[in-house]
């Protein structure tokens, strides 16, 4: 039975991974920032209206995530991306 009560919650994080073994290393929770701002800083898909797919983040893009976040990146050694999960409460 599906409890009517429940909502979704998208969760919004950026994932990073060691280039080198491709090994998740950490998730950074950035659900507080507005989509929006997202949408101003990646080119989405045609199809992805709401930012719910996976985007790679690369140094030029990372500039601008670094205004919102607090975030070293290191493009030598890691990769990043931003996606999200549906989190039911």
């Amino acid at each position: 039975m599906v409890n009517s009560n429940m909502k979704e919650k998208i969760v919004r994080i950026i994932d990073v991974f060691d280039k080198a073994t491709e090994r998740h290393i950490k998730e950074i929770d950035v659900t507080a920032i507005d989509v929006k701002v997202w949408k101003s800083i990646f080119t989405m898909r045609e199809d992805d209206h709401n930012m719910l797919m996976i985007y790679d983040i690369s140094p030029a893009e990372a500039e601008h995530v670094k205004k919102h976040v607090s975030i070293h990146f290191d493009f030598d050694t890691c990769i990043y991306q931003i996606g999200c999960y549906i989190e039911n409460s």
